[in-house]
């Protein structure tokens, strides 16, 4: 399956399966971080349509589907990014944590972020590292889960991943869930 990408006027880049999810994806990142300025359906279609293309990199366009698939909390798109081998390596505040497959892989995001009220993306990134393809995200979020807090947290996160069809595996450092301070 090729994945398509769509890099908006102000420079961000969309990952999709097809030009409808880019043009959904569109909608939802002008209305996030566009909407004073009211933009149309019409002119995402007109994006979609004249600036949607493959993916250039295989690496690079399973990382940006892996990296979707987080930021909407969309698991079996996240499973579905990895390689059947998928090997994960996570250095979390608590200690290092290893599982491998992509069922078992996407678990360890579900736990983290699955129960989660509230949701937002801060920010994430794409890139190399020599040859490894470098994820980035924050995420702000609340509850925290296993009880650490009913307040907003950030947590950001950096993997270090090999990939080519799929991704066969991640190295992640975590940040741990941090609480947000209050305002005042």
């Amino acid at each position: 399956m090729a994945i398509r990408e769509l890099v908006f006027p102000c420079g961000a880049t969309l990952f999709g399966v097809d030009d409808e999810e880019l043009f959904r994806l569109g909608r939802r990142h002008a209305d996030e971080h566009h909407a004073d300025e009211h933009i149309p359906d019409e002119s995402i279609q007109d994006q979609v349509a004249q600036h949607a293309r493959d993916a250039a990199g295989d690496a690079w366009s399973v990382g940006g589907a892996f990296l979707e698939g987080l930021a909407a909390r969309d698991y079996e798109k996240v499973a579905a990014s990895m390689d059947a081998d998928v090997r994960f390596r996570a250095l979390l505040p608590p200690g290092l944590q290893e599982s491998a497959g992509p069922d078992a892989v996407s678990g360890a995001f579900r736990s983290w972020f699955g129960d989660a009220e509230e949701f937002e993306l801060v920010d994430s990134r794409v890139g190399y590292v020599g040859e490894r393809l470098q994820l980035s995200w924050r995420f702000r979020l609340r509850p925290a889960p296993f009880g650490i807090g009913d307040g907003w947290h950030v947590i950001e996160q950096q993997a270090f991943v090999d990939a080519a069809q799929a991704i066969n595996s991640i190295d992640l450092v975590c940040s741990g869930f941090n609480r947000e301070p209050i305002a005042g």
